[in-house]
């Protein structure tokens, strides 16, 4: 089974069932009562709610960013995996149009609602990462072009001026300063820019990224978001973070964004994983051990680690979630583990597009070659130094 292109179900897609009654959906806290009641029920109630298994455009953005990564591992039959990957991106209902991509159904967060299609920044990052990396891992200029065009996006529509100074917005039309999404859209438009040779899309991003570093405690630590009710944060969002930062600092040599990345790394690797490399949840509350965030933490301490920023948890993170959290037939993954229950349900875009970064990381950081952008902006930033 060819995982990126067999349509999966989401932890989030609740709004898209046929049968939710269309009352629940025109209200903020019956949408998220429904998505955090499809989430929290561990059983797969896609069926029941009329939620149909779908393409998600982030999901196929992560997995074509792990064919590049097997190209330069040797794998020659990548590059038809990865044209099959971009060709079916147009048949996702993430929009894509001028580089901007969306969630193919509706979303309510606790800080505001987006419909499907509505742009948002994790998945034109995504998309627009497993473009870039492809585009550079196969040579293909005009996969390049797809992930310029995402960038242009995002610092022609997302790039805002706050109250705390500049920062690339969440949606269009939202205010909140949501740190996660700033850095990796900060990073993702400093990565973009080293490689097409814009040096004052560096510097716009080096901009954004210091707003939010001026918001981290000096311990390391972010809030999700400024405002009331997004002081929290969680393992994933953190390593988010973690990862747009890294971006800036490679496409430019910044003191102050080094020092904050290698804080932010060791309060990461000590204060959300076990010795056995289990991934907590939050800070303070182990569980649930998510596979997003077991997921996302190999990938993102894998290319840490190349970079000179060790937090030595990537090995132990793996063994555990391969573990715990995947099928031992299969292979698929399992969406968490609980301390009574493993809810075994598996999510395409939510755990297997981001394990298949995690192993794709796995086995770059064994042949000890980075990743094909992070290489591009790497020497882009000894150049400005």
């Amino acid at each position: 089974m060819d995982l990126a292109l067999t349509p999966g179900a989401d932890p989030y897609d609740a709004l898209s069932g046929r049968r939710v009654p269309s009352v629940l959906k025109r209200h903020p806290s019956f949408r998220q009562l429904a998505i955090q009641l499809r989430k929290r029920i561990p059983v797969e109630t896609g069926r029941l709610i009329g939620a149909e298994p779908r393409l998600m455009a982030k999901a196929l953005g992560c997995f074509l960013a792990a064919e590049a990564r097997a190209v330069l591992a040797g794998e020659d039959s990548a590059l038809g995996r990865a044209e099959s990957i971009v060709a079916a991106l147009p048949q996702t209902g993430g929009a894509g149009s001028d580089g901007a991509w969306g969630y193919e159904f509706d979303v309510q967060t606790r800080w505001g609602y987006y419909a499907a299609g509505t742009p948002n920044l994790i998945a034109t990052t995504f998309v627009g990462r497993g473009f870039l990396e492809a585009g550079l891992a196969f040579r293909r200029d005009d996969w390049v072009d797809q992930a310029r065009l995402s960038a242009q996006y995002l610092k022609r529509v997302h790039l805002a001026e706050g109250a705390s100074g500049p920062y690339v917005r969440y949606t269009p039309d939202s205010s909140r300063l949501v740190h996660n999404a700033n850095l990796l859209g900060a990073g993702f438009i400093a990565a973009v820019g080293a490689v097409v040779g814009e040096p004052e899309w560096v510097s716009l991003a080096c901009d954004a990224a210091h707003t939010s570093i001026a918001g981290m405690s000096p311990n390391g630590e972010w809030p999700y978001g400024t405002g009331v009710g997004l002081g929290w944060d969680d393992n994933f969002h953190t390593a988010y973070d973690l990862d747009g930062l890294s971006w800036v600092c490679l496409a430019a040599p910044d003191v102050v964004a080094e020092s904050a990345l290698r804080i932010a790394a060791d309060s990461w690797a000590r204060d959300f994983f076990g010795e056995e490399g289990e991934p907590h949840y939050y800070r303070a509350t182990a569980y649930p051990y998510d596979i997003h965030s077991a997921a996302t933490a190999v990938d993102v301490a894998c290319r840490l680690a190349m970079r000179g920023v060790e937090t030595g948890i990537q090995d132990r993170v793996a063994r555990w979630a391969k573990t715990h959290l995947t099928d031992p037939v299969t292979g698929l993954t399992y969406y968490q583990v609980h301390r009574l229950f493993t809810d075994r349900r598996n999510f395409r875009r939510w755990g297997d597009a981001h394990w298949s970064l995690a192993m794709s990381a796995l086995r770059l950081r064994a042949l000890g070659a980075d990743a094909p952008f992070e290489n591009a902006a790497r020497k882009f930033g000894r150049h400005l130094a």
